[in-house]
């Protein structure tokens, strides 16, 4: 019938262009937003806006929210970790700092940036915020740097310092810088360390973090008698366990009267920051001043696994580990 056809194409077309549009949908993963999507970001950033709803918030207005994450040779990922791995490794700068943003983190201590342009994008993406990047370098001029990404509307930050750079028991210097958390109440000041320490099952790899641990905190322990620093907070990647064959090379640390693992609580939860073995290596330490800030606030692990599709290939096989502190 003539009169039909009019209605009946216009209805196949709309059926066509709802099948599109959910094609379209499905195509796009959590942590890669059509630009759209995406609300215009600030003029001074030359970036879009980041997203906030690809993970749920760890950290809140009230509270300074801190984590330690190694982005597994980021932005290489398995690639080779030279300088010009970026275009060997589909990994995002843009799906890390929209994680970022979404955790509503104030500060996050980062392990194995192996490109300097690739972290000075994530700081950049990120309205607000600054980045202090370790100098280091390996002998083949080759790097797995440490660096701190931080909100500095909420944060401000002294000279960096690196650590036992002549140490054969750190392959990383660790990352000292002192912060001054001016967010709420009065301000607070922190003496933050970043590490990495080495990776490895031998005896000979537990036996380098232990002396490690031993320098470290005999450093930490000379802060805090000596030099009248009670704020101290050790995070980072220590590539060691918490069960009973790691736990001795924790031994340092394990003084309750003046330090808290905070990640002995996740442990015995069973929790897990390194993927490839469920065991967590990635770990935050406070020094006994700070229990009131922390006020029993237990570390958290976001599952990202879960909210970001295929995140082992596309951003690290390690988790981040977050810890938040209250202006007591």
């Amino acid at each position: 019938m003539p009169g039909l056809r009019t209605p009946i194409v216009a209805v196949a077309l709309i059926a066509v262009a709802l099948v599109a549009m959910a094609l379209a949908l499905a195509a796009c993963p959590i942590g890669t937003p059509r630009e759209r999507d995406r609300d215009a970001g600030p003029d001074d950033t030359g970036y879009p806006a980041p997203r906030t709803d690809v993970t749920a918030a760890l950290g809140s207005a009230g509270t300074l929210d801190l984590a330690a994450w190694n982005l597994k040779n980021f932005p290489c990922g398995n690639a080779s970790f030279e300088t010009t791995c970026r275009s060997d490794q589909p990994a995002s700068v843009e799906l890390v700092s929209d994680l970022i943003a979404s955790m509503a983190l104030d500060l996050v201590a980062v392990e194995e940036i192996a490109d300097e342009d690739a972290f000075a994008e994530i700081v950049a993406r990120l309205p607000d915020h600054e980045g202090v990047l370790s100098t280091d370098s390996y002998f083949d001029g080759t790097y797995q740097k440490i660096g701190l990404i931080y909100d500095a509307t909420v944060l401000a930050a002294g000279e960096p310092l690196l650590l036992f750079a002549s140490s054969d028991d750190f392959p990383r210097p660790a990352l000292q810088v002192e912060l001054t958390w001016t967010g709420a109440g009065e301000p607070l000041t922190l003496l933050l360390i970043a590490l990495h320490l080495k990776a490895g099952e031998t005896s000979t790899d537990r036996g380098e973090r232990t002396r490690a641990i031993a320098q470290l905190e005999q450093y930490v322990s000379n802060l805090v008698d000596g030099a009248g620093q009670d704020n101290v907070i050790v995070l980072g990647d220590f590539n060691e366990t918490l069960d009973a064959e790691g736990l001795p090379v924790f031994q340092p640390l394990r003084d309750t009267a003046r330090y808290t693992i905070q990640t002995l609580a996740n442990f015995n939860a069973g929790e897990e920051t390194f993927l490839a073995s469920g065991a967590i290596l990635d770990h935050i330490v406070t020094t006994a001043a700070l229990a009131s800030a922390i006020d029993g606030a237990r570390s958290k692990i976001p599952r990202l696994q879960y909210d970001v599709e295929d995140y082992r290939g596309r951003v690290s096989d390690h988790l981040p580990v977050a810890l938040s502190l209250a202006n007591p």
